[in-house]
């Protein structure tokens, strides 16, 4: 048998990678750091052991809610960890796809997001320069995809799969409500976007003017989109899946309830914090993320060292909702004020749009939605304000780790967990003095 303690080294790049897990909100079910006034019924997350075939799985719920009132919709609350085995995410499509609408997680990029009904022309001058960067990314992508810019915007919309192409079709006027124009040079080598400004006629002077950007076409090999950044990484480096390459959330009845780039950078701003280190750790350009893109590889050049780490993160997934709840006391920027946008300030944009599905569209007979575990708590004492009720729970298996196939001895495996909770531990104790 077997008793040779966890590696020292690997025990360090476990913590790496179990800390790049936990500063990547978006991959971790992320907590609240303010308790519901209801706690949920039962947990949304859980960690299952299977002695007998040697797994550890991490189980993440589908909760079936129900009015008293039969008019009312029916809503499937599921949680999703952004990162997983293939099954999970064929599982959640099933189930999403079975219902009339679902509503969605996923920060829309910049400039594509809705301004506010009080927006100034500076505001729809700044927010058009950011569509207008908007726009170009994706062109720039389907010229990628197809290797000759698109002969209109027209065409990079029929082009797209039907997620960019919701985006394209939203970003084709200024904040003034104007189409934005499309020219392609005599070479095919650069494009320009333009708007014509305030006052809707070309040319012009201040918020008049017009506002030009210019790129070029993408040249072969050249990539024109993000690699994914931490999360894409952290799910190829363990043999995982990547949520929004795994997922359709283009379907007819899905739709994107979520902030924009630019209102989460709004909303942190006026708690006096800041959302860029998580957006450029999440991107991939940040010097952190490309360090922990390094570790990563380094600590998965094995089936056994993939499933160790795959283990630490389990145990920290398992554990998330106490951590993220400490806010600040495990690095997390911003503290309360951060997460209190990630989590209920984005909740409340799910629940406005449940609100008009439930009054506007009385066809609409079942509701799904999928977020990230740790926001549906939350999500769930603001369905009971509703008057919605919990009545049945469905579980799926996000990650199993099969122990004997990966060469850890039950020892090994062991020393591993415990090593990741004693360290959870102590985060929480030091987060708890720290108040």
């Amino acid at each position: 048998m077997d008793t040779r303690p966890v590696p020292a080294k690997l025990q360090s790049y476990a913590r790496i990678a179990a800390f790049t897990m936990i500063v990547s909100a978006s991959v971790v079910p992320a907590a609240h750091s303010i308790e519901p006034e209801r706690a949920p019924s039962a947990p949304y997350i859980r960690v299952v052991d299977d002695e007998t075939a040697r797994t550890v799985r991490l189980e993440v719920a589908a909760r079936r809610f129900e009015h008293p009132a039969d008019e009312r919709p029916v809503i499937r609350m599921a949680g999703a960890v952004h990162i997983g085995d293939a099954v999970f995410y064929e599982s959640l499509q099933s189930l999403m796809d079975a219902q009339d609408v679902v509503l969605f997680e996923s920060v829309k990029p910049s400039g594509s997001g809705e301004l506010p009904p009080n927006a100034t022309d500076e505001d729809k001058a700044r927010y058009t320069k950011r569509r207008l960067k908007l726009l170009s990314m994706l062109i720039e992508r389907e010229a990628q995809r197809s290797g000759v810019l698109p002969a209109s915007i027209e065409v990079a919309e029929r082009s797209a799969d039907d997620r960019f192409a919701r985006i394209i079709s939203a970003a084709r006027q200024d904040a003034w409500g104007g189409a934005i124009r499309y020219d392609v040079s005599d070479d095919g080598e650069r494009f320009t976007l333009t708007s014509d400004g305030a006052d809707g006629v070309p040319g012009g002077e201040g918020l008049d003017a017009d506002l030009i950007h210019e790129a070029r076409r993408p040249s072969p090999g050249e990539r024109a989109e993000s690699s994914g950044g931490i999360q894409k990484q952290l799910a190829s480096s363990l043999g995982l899946v990547f949520q929004p390459e795994a997922m359709n959330e283009g379907g007819p009845n899905w739709r994107n309830s979520d902030m924009s780039v630019d209102q989460v950078q709004e909303r942190m701003e006026a708690h006096g914090t800041d959302a860029s280190p998580l957006f450029n750790m999440l991107s991939g350009e940040s010097f952190t993320a490309r360090f922990a893109g390094v570790m990563l590889r380094l600590i998965t050049a094995s089936e056994q060292s993939r499933s160790m780490t795959k283990l630490a993160m389990v145990e920290m997934l398992g554990s998330a909702d106490q951590l993220l709840a400490a806010g600040g006391g495990i690095g997390m920027p911003g503290g309360e004020g951060f997460l209190k946008v990630i989590i209920e300030e984005r909740n409340e944009v799910v629940i406005a749009d449940l609100v008009r599905i439930i009054e506007n569209e009385p066809d609409v007979r079942t509701i799904g939605i999928l977020y990230g575990a740790g926001h549906l708590a939350h999500l769930e004492s603001r369905l009971a304000d509703l008057g919605y009720l919990p009545v049945e729970d469905q579980w799926f298996p996000a990650i199993t780790i099969d122990l004997a196939a990966s060469g850890m001895s039950a020892q090994q495996a062991a020393a591993m967990r415990q090593m990741m909770r004693t360290s959870i531990e102590r985060q929480l104790k030091a987060a708890q003095r720290r108040r």
